[in-house]
């Protein structure tokens, strides 16, 4: 799970020159501001993101059969927008609309992605900058400490703790597998 400072850096950090990068945006916004499953985010149809109103709604088709329709955040109906129009995909509304990239260029194909290519999607993203994407570290164990990550953010000597400290990908990222073993002793 990302903090909104995390996934407000990740989203920045794409840049939007080919309809492969206005994807990722799209599908990284649809995930994190609507809290979709990776599964129900990349099956979505084109006709799945609709204007009612005067607002931008997704419907998102979970497990089971249920429909969940909720309305967009601002910022995701921009990507979204951005992304249906760079990509030239609006006329098919039956089609996907997360299509899997053709080979390792920028252009779209008519197939849906897969889940494996959104980890790789998400494996090739630059090293994310003001520590995103890495663990937080709390200054101490007491409630109401503030995390070391904000507090590098927020101050400025942001860019010199960045480069003696530099971001880690987490495990999943990575291809490594951890194991948590809880004890008594642990407190959970």
């Amino acid at each position: 799970m990302l903090t909104a400072v995390e996934a407000r850096v990740l989203i920045d950090s794409i840049d939007t020159e080919s309809p492969a990068s206005l994807r990722d945006r799209a599908l990284i916004g649809i995930m994190v501001y609507t809290f979709a499953r990776v599964g129900a985010g990349i099956k979505m149809r084109v006709e799945d993101a609709y204007v009612q109103g005067r607002r931008t709604w997704a419907r998102l088709h979970e497990k089971g059969g249920k429909r969940h329709e909720m309305p967009c955040h601002h910022n995701l109906e921009e990507y979204l927008e951005a992304y249906i129009e760079g990509a030239g995909i609006g006329a098919d509304a039956k089609g996907y609309l997360f299509c899997a990239a053709r080979g390792r260029t920028s252009q779209l194909s008519d197939k849906p992605m897969v889940q494996q290519d959104l980890y790789r999607m998400i494996r090739r993203r630059p090293k994310m900058p003001v520590c995103a994407l890495k663990p937080a570290v709390t200054a101490s164990a007491r409630p109401g400490s503030r995390n070391i990550c904000e507090t590098a953010a927020s101050s400025k000597w942001r860019s010199k703790w960045l480069i003696t400290n530099p971001p880690a990908l987490p495990a999943f990222m990575t291809g490594a597998t951890t194991r948590c073993r809880l004890t008594r002793s642990s407190g959970f």
